[in-house]
């Protein structure tokens, strides 16, 4: 009985130690700015729904996806490990449709890592 008791503390211990999705982001975030280069205006203004095309900014989502395990180093996006991950925090069917139309391949992998993010940026600034 105890030993149950001391698995259920560990279990319920590590899972509150464990980074949760926003931190995950910030991590990455943090890492993929200092990689990429990208300035915290052209940031700023792609956070504002503006469109930007800066190679920077192209590097910077292309990092970002990849840490996240959403696209690989061939520019496959991992569709049904995003659409799992995206549903723990959204609509179900939401996260299908969105997943759907902006998750395509393009020729290079920062192509589709750039395409990616104008169509989520589009998709939810509507």
């Amino acid at each position: 009985m105890k030993l149950l008791f001391c698995l259920v503390v560990v279990s319920l211990l590590a899972a509150a130690w464990g980074e949760t999705p926003r931190a995950q982001l910030r991590k990455y975030h943090s890492v993929c700015q200092s990689e990429s280069g990208v300035s915290n205006d052209i940031l700023d203004d792609a956070r504002k729904f503006k469109k930007v095309k800066h190679p920077d900014l192209q590097k910077h989502a292309l990092c970002i996806l990849t840490k996240a395990g959403h696209i690989d180093s061939k520019g496959d996006f991992q569709v049904d490990a995003m659409k799992t991950q995206f549903k723990e925090n959204h609509d179900p069917e939401d996260v299908d449709k969105f997943v759907d139309k902006c998750a395509v391949k393009k020729h290079l992998p920062m192509a589709s890592a750039t395409k990616f993010t104008e169509c989520m940026l589009e998709y939810y600034s509507s």
